[in-house]
């Protein structure tokens, strides 16, 4: 049980890191709804990343948690 709460930790680290580097050192040049609780985010340097919740998952480009 202690190793997958690690692991689940250690992924939320991750997942919480990318997303604020991206909002941190990108700049965004358009924001669109694809949806409830969806958003498809332009970057000037990324180009576009889908952010969305659905049933209590976060899901950040291709990372899920």
């Amino acid at each position: 049980m202690d190793i997958a709460r690690n692991l689940l930790t250690s992924f939320k680290i991750v997942l919480n890191s990318s997303i604020e580097n991206d909002f941190v050192d990108d700049i965004i040049t358009d924001i669109y709804s694809c949806g409830d609780n969806c958003f498809d985010i332009t970057f000037k340097k990324k180009g576009t990343i889908r952010l969305s919740v659905e049933n209590n998952i976060l899901t950040y480009d291709t990372m899920k948690e």
